[in-house]
């Protein structure tokens, strides 16, 4: 299998608009110029949002959410089941905005090292560990604990734990959504109002959740609907300082879900991964 890089990306979104006229908009741009894209899939006025890539080392989930928005649309223009889902009605019914990878530099600098990093080669290349994965961005921030919802104790946090300046991933940076990246995806969220959110990630294999405050009635079974699709663990959100999950949830009042699909090692089948997509985008 080839590397699934900002490339691949492009392409396959270029491939989405030539086959079903879905076209990206960008949300915003990273440091180095590379688009954030968000797909908006379905006619539906209730929407739902799913996301990947926060992390460098995710392109291999970024591949697979495009080849379910790819085999989700195809069903929908050949009036079929999709997952034993009316896929036309269902997208006729609802939608859901994709952003398939947040994070394209990180995806680059993983991908393709320190080169990718074009006028920022020479700031990262002290940074460079070959033998890490790099999750950060270019600026050598992690995103994943970027938002305002309980930022400053995650930096505590990761102060404490050694994460101190910029590096392949740990760093929170010094202030809530400093990143652009954090900032687009926030940005959207306050544009539109999702009624639940999908995070796809690495991790250790679960499905987490967390309720808001407007509809709390609703995440504890739809949750558990979604571990059982995915076969995932089921399990409360409860690190979850400065995650887009806890402000999404906290700022939104809906409930968020988390999908941790492994490490690598045993990495979460795609046929369970896309049965909890499926669910998700109906839910």
């Amino acid at each position: 299998m080839s590397l699934f890089d900002y490339e691949a990306l492009c392409s396959a979104l270029e491939q989405l608009w030539r086959s079903f006229g879905v076209l990206p908009r960008v949300l915003g741009r990273t440091v180095l110029g590379r688009a954030v894209f968000a797909l908006e899939l379905g006619a539906g006025r209730r929407r739902s949002l799913l996301v990947c890539g926060q992390s460098g080392d995710e392109g291999t989930l970024c591949a697979q959410v495009l080849r379910f928005c790819e085999s989700l649309l195809a069903a929908a223009r050949e009036g079929a089941l999709f997952c034993g889902v009316d896929a036309r009605r269902a997208l006729r019914e609802s939608g859901v905005t994709v952003v398939p990878c947040l994070n394209p530099d990180g995806l680059e600098l993983q991908t393709h090292g320190v080169s990718a990093a074009g006028p920022l080669r020479r700031f990262l290349r002290p940074l460079w560990q070959p033998d890490t994965p790099w999750k950060a961005n270019a600026a050598g921030v992690d995103l994943r604990r970027q938002y305002p919802a309980g930022f400053f104790e995650a930096r505590d946090r990761s102060l404490t734990q050694g994460f101190s300046a910029p590096g392949p991933g740990g760093y929170v940076g010094t202030l809530p959504c400093s990143e652009a990246e954090g900032r687009a995806l926030c940005g959207l969220c306050r544009r539109e109002r999702f009624c639940h959110a999908l995070l796809v990630q690495k991790g250790d294999p679960a499905l987490l959740w967390r309720a808001g405050e407007s509809d709390r009635a609703k995440a504890p079974l739809g949750a558990k609907l979604l571990s059982q699709e995915g076969n995932l663990p089921l399990l409360p959100d409860g690190d979850d300082d400065g995650t887009f999950a806890r402000w999404f949830a906290e700022t939104a009042g809906r409930p968020v879900f988390t999908a941790q699909t492994g490490n690598g090692n045993v990495p979460l089948p795609e046929a369970d991964l896309v049965s909890l997509l499926t669910l998700a985008v109906l839910l």
